[in-house]
């Protein structure tokens, strides 16, 4: 019966970031933390594979995939962008009663040299600050169905003047296995809110940055490449921006190292700057079973991204 409850509670919830996503306008600007994608493995990938991702890897990306986690997880990623900011994340799960519950806590720091209206520097440094904690529940429907739902709040410190604001957005989406689970699709609606944000007491204020995607996946089960080669496909969409598109494929070299490569399109980029690439390694030791993944991702003329991400499970 409690299972029960909780599909129902988490389908309402996804209907809920549905109908923000359709008539709230949310997602233009603002928040840009939500946005950042906190799986290494993704962003190998093209920065998509969300119908690949399970556990909590697929948490900031799509809910559903939190119920592939089997008892305990816990979740840690690095992310060192263009310039000097800094992103970090860590996130912990745990089945009870047939479901997933996780928590997560996500944010970036930048310290940046002031200048004036003239643009010489004053001699002093703003510091940004915005951090991000989610509450989510994933559950197996069925053998060849999850769903997911959470809800997220941000704290954000403009720098300028100490103006701080608190919003909050919430998160639904679905994981489905086809044909022997050769064939996943998954689709997901993030930061849906009625709720707008600003970074200064006498700016426009935004609304939140409304994030949908959507993905398809293949396993190869035929002949030598049973279960080593898989091809991704996927597209993101912002309010305020076309739909982005983007694939990947990963090769399962040995029973622990992984191989990835992915493309994912930017307008007015240069082919090199939209390939992104990485690998995975997993190790078992007794009980537990870790696996580390690294991805490199170009930003054209801002450098490139080096993208950290480490999950233990028991």
């Amino acid at each position: 019966m409690k299972k029960y409850l909780a599909i129902i509670l988490v389908t309402a919830l996804i209907g809920v970031s549905a109908h923000a996503f359709e008539t709230t306008g949310t997602g233009r600007t603002g928040a840009q933390l939500l946005r950042l994608n906190m799986s290494a493995r993704s962003l190998a990938l093209g920065g998509g594979g969300i119908s690949l991702l399970s556990g909590l890897e697929s948490f900031s990306m799509n809910p559903a995939g939190m119920a592939d986690v089997d008892h305990y997880e816990l979740f840690f990623s690095h992310n060192e962008l263009y310039g000097d900011v800094r992103a970090e994340y860590i996130a912990f799960a745990k089945r009870h009663f047939g479901m997933v519950f996780a928590v997560s806590l996500k944010g970036f720091y930048l310290s940046v040299d002031e200048i004036d209206n003239t643009g010489l520097a004053t001699g002093e440094t703003i510091h940004y600050y915005n951090a991000a904690g989610s509450f989510g529940i994933g559950v197996p429907v069925s053998e060849n169905m999850m769903i997911g739902a959470g809800i997220t709040g941000i704290y954000q410190d403009g720098g300028y003047d100490g103006y701080t604001a608190f919003n909050y957005g919430f998160n639904g989406g679905i994981k489905i296995s086809l044909m022997d689970k050769r064939i996943k699709v998954a689709a997901s609606v993030r930061n849906a809110s009625t709720d707008r944000i600003s970074m200064k007491e006498d700016s426009a204020d935004f609304p939140m940055p409304l994030v949908g995607n959507a993905g398809i996946s293949y396993t190869f089960r035929n002949h030598e490449l049973r279960d080593k080669l898989i091809l991704t496909a996927d597209a993101e969409g912002y309010w305020e921006q076309s739909v982005t598109l983007s694939g990947g494929v990963e090769y399962l070299w040995t029973d622990w190292l992984s191989l990835r490569a992915g493309y994912r399109h930017k307008e007015n980029y240069e082919i090199v700057d939209c390939i992104s690439f990485g690998f995975g390694v997993r190790e078992t030791i007794k009980k537990l079973t870790g696996h580390l993944d690294y991805a490199y991702t170009p930003y054209g003329d801002m450098g490139a991204a080096h993208r950290i991400s480490y999950g233990l499970n028991w």
